[in-house]
């Protein structure tokens, strides 16, 4: 849905909203930060490119009416233009969505709040495979897992992935071959990540791998033939400038059913159009017996 904004956006405008993309891996700038540079390079435009500056204004306008005019709020027409019916159901929408009531399409939360609310409606979940581990050959020295890797107790950046993962004794090696679905404007982009990590136990009961290093931090997965499943620890192994913002508790991942995950990411998709929904909480109650209605 942000093709048609994209498509009036020039270089200038692009920064705006490169300012409001998800932050690099291993970075977390807090929330005044990204609204310093937001509000500052909006000011820029307005006092050294005016012309930029009004596109700008067109393109933010543009995406709160493509926002709003999906779920009732009676938006239109989808022009770029804000007008009174436009700043109305700004107010409603900030309102309902707890950011400060503006009416403003260019105030920064309601510009973000937007970004992120039409990115979430136009990812539609995709269906995931499901959870599978293979122990037969244990004894012969070959096992495989796979299915989509959650975090407990948290979000997954990237929920939609899904992940096979091959034990060889032979080669003292796991292969891993991940697929990750990312969002991309309206659309999606597919990833595929291939890791090798070597085994640091292998005995009766377990797998256990090496650490494997990514940057900032270091993985060990683990499976277990008992209990037919896999897990893994992330861990936080340095404190340069590159790593600043990361979260230094160790994460506990497992390696769940994707069909389930794909429930729950239906779910909240749901629960989201709920939420920016329009509805009518009280309706006109109806009349009565013909034989009460007063004369």
């Amino acid at each position: 849905m942000l093709g048609p904004s994209m498509a009036m956006a020039t270089t200038p405008v692009f920064i705006l909203l490169a300012l409001l993309a998800q932050p690099a891996a291993g970075q977390v700038p807090s929330a005044g930060d990204e609204k310093a540079a937001f509000l500052s390079e909006l000011e820029s435009l307005r006092k050294n490119k005016p012309a930029e500056f009004e596109k700008g204004r067109r393109v933010f306008t543009l995406m709160a009416e493509l926002l709003l005019g999906r779920p009732g709020y009676g938006v239109g027409p989808f022009d770029g233009i804000a007008d009174e019916k436009l700043t109305e159901a700004l107010r409603t929408y900030e309102k309902s969505r707890r950011i400060p009531v503006t009416g403003n399409p260019l105030s920064f939360e309601t510009v973000e709040t937007i970004r992120k609310d039409l990115e979430t409606l136009d990812q539609k979940p995709t269906s995931l495979p499901r959870r599978f581990v293979y122990t037969d050959q244990w004894a012969a020295g070959y096992v495989s897992a796979s299915g989509t890797w959650v975090i407990a107790g948290e979000e997954q950046s990237f929920p939609q992935q899904t992940s096979k993962f091959d034990c060889d004794r032979r080669n003292g090696t796991c292969t891993e071959v991940t697929a990750i679905l990312t969002s991309d404007g309206g659309g999606g982009r597919l990833s595929i990540d291939t890791d090798t990590y070597e085994i640091e136990r292998w005995d009766e009961q377990e797998i256990v791998t090496k650490p494997l290093q990514f940057g900032c931090t270091r993985y060990v997965k683990r499976i277990s033939r008992l209990q037919k499943t896999a897990s893994g620890i992330r861990s936080t192994t340095k404190a340069d400038a590159g790593c600043k913002g990361m979260d230094l508790d160790e994460k506990y991942l497992k390696l769940a059913d994707g069909f389930e995950v794909y429930l729950g990411l239906q779910e909240a998709h749901n629960k989201k159009w709920q939420e920016l929904t329009l509805i009518q909480t009280e309706l006109p109650s109806p009349p009565g017996p013909s034989g009460n209605r007063k004369r």
